[in-house]
């Protein structure tokens, strides 16, 4: 995986520096097809847990192969996941850390859509 996005995935016991993650935000890839409009839930196959600096996603209801992965968010995917809560679309996702990240609310959205596609990939989270 890229070292640029919110969404880290590592191994276990691998120490790693904030200043590791690289910059806070990726750019959506063409398979992003989330609308702004679109309302997610963290899945209970993810817990988190905060380590330092960082947010950790740990997968609990995976097949034994995929026991062994951590997910590590940077200051601005940890930020986005606390925010989820089934409720708030993505656009009202982007206006909270757009406010926060000094961004504008057009680059917020297309952060915010990036990441959530992450989730989605990994599981992390599932339409409400």
């Amino acid at each position: 995986m890229a070292s640029d996005s919110p969404l880290h995935n590592r191994e276990p016991g691998k120490a790693r520096s904030p200043r590791e993650a690289g910059p806070a935000f990726s750019a959506p890839t063409e398979s992003t097809t989330l609308s702004a409009d679109s309302v997610y839930r963290r899945t209970e196959g993810i817990i988190s847990r905060r380590v330092v600096d960082e947010l950790i996603l740990v997968p609990v209801r995976r097949n034994l192969a995929e026991m062994d992965t951590l997910y590590s968010l940077n200051e601005l995917g940890a930020r986005i996941f606390q925010l989820i809560d089934g409720k708030r679309t993505l656009r009202q996702l982007a206006f909270l850390v757009s406010d926060e990240f000094e961004l504008s609310l057009a680059r917020a959205l297309t952060e915010v859509a990036a990441f959530m596609q992450r989730l989605v990939e990994v599981d992390a989270v599932r339409r409400a």
